[in-house]
């Protein structure tokens, strides 16, 4: 085999991989120290704005998230994992129990015993992201992702007065849907990091009333980016195959 031929050889091994490229399973893994959550809303007319204990209306956020990712083609589909809040802190509703959130809804007509201010906890609360192909993966809008709720459980009770107290509790379930804004998946070298801003709003019975939750932040997870070693062993062995054959000159 002539000198060129062994260079297109070289060649070839070179850009084979790259060019014949498949989308890979990976595995993001959520940053708790930059992935946050707070919780806002309304129950009854009233705003769900008063914490229960220190920054009981935000909690960080762990977990991992899994994707289908082709780099070669810029393509990114969230196939599900695991994110869900920590906790954040323990307060009594009734029980000293740890909890995600804290939040109380006065409802502004106190002493009035049929409309007592709701105090509640969210406890246990976690989600499963999924999406469609995203392309151009630089920026897109998150409104193509969704969130399963795979646990969560609000335990609750009217206060003020309090009169034969029980702690109730409603579970969370169901899909959310998420407002449009621009998410991103950056390389910076070894290093994969995913933003996902989020503002999305979850309905909950209290009571035979709708309790609005809207959860608004973001959650950050990162990837390593695999070496290519396919490329470099192939490199190797076509200069190997290179050197020999001239040495056999």
């Amino acid at each position: 085999m002539k000198r060129h031929q062994f260079i297109g050889l070289l060649l070839a091994a070179c850009t084979w991989p790259a060019a014949n490229a498949s989308a890979d399973m990976i595995t993001y893994t959520v940053d708790p120290a930059r992935s946050e959550l707070t919780i806002s809303g309304w129950y009854g007319g009233n705003p769900l704005g008063v914490q229960r204990f220190a920054n009981s209306l935000s909690s960080s956020y762990s977990g991992t998230i899994s994707a289908d990712r082709d780099r070669s083609a810029d393509t990114l589909k969230i196939t599900g994992g695991t994110v869900a809040a920590q906790n954040n802190g323990s307060v009594t509703v009734l029980t000293d129990v740890p909890a995600n959130y804290g939040f109380y809804v006065p409802n502004g007509q106190f002493p009035d015993v049929t409309k007592n201010d709701l105090s509640g906890n969210i406890l246990n609360f976690a989600f499963s992201p999924t999406s469609l192909l995203i392309t151009s993966t630089a920026n897109f809008d998150v409104s193509q992702l969704a969130f399963g709720i795979i646990s969560g459980e609000i335990d609750y009770v009217f206060v003020n007065p309090i009169v034969n107290p029980t702690t109730s509790i409603s579970q969370m379930a169901g899909s959310l849907a998420l407002a449009s804004n621009n998410g991103a998946v950056l390389d910076t070298g070894s290093v994969e990091t995913l933003t996902l801003p989020i503002s999305t709003d979850l309905v909950v019975d209290i009571n035979g009333s709708p309790l609005t939750i809207h959860l608004s932040g973001s959650i950050i997870a990162t990837s390593d980016v695999p070496e290519p070693t396919s490329v470099v062993l192939m490199a190797a062995s076509a200069l190997l195959l290179l050197r020999r054959h001239q040495e056999d000159r």
